[in-house]
């Protein structure tokens, strides 16, 4: 019983700290910076134009979960 918890817990921790990292992800690819400094995440880029960031905004609004067979 002990095991299961251990996995249970481990999978929790994981799936929470996985989204964490896809949210900073999320967050950096729409931010109008070009310099992006975040702990030990370093990146220089080209900012999205306005009508980019709307396409790229209306494309994630688009995607859905599909069950696997």
């Amino acid at each position: 019983m002990i095991d299961t918890g251990i996995i249970a817990l481990t999978t929790i921790i994981f799936t929470g700290v996985s989204g964490l990292i896809a949210v900073l992800f999320q967050a950096m690819s729409l931010s109008r910076c070009t310099n992006i400094d975040c702990y030990c995440v370093s990146c220089q880029r080209d900012v999205l134009s306005a009508e980019e960031a709307k396409e790229v905004s209306m494309r994630l609004d688009q995607v859905e979960a599909r069950p696997v067979m």
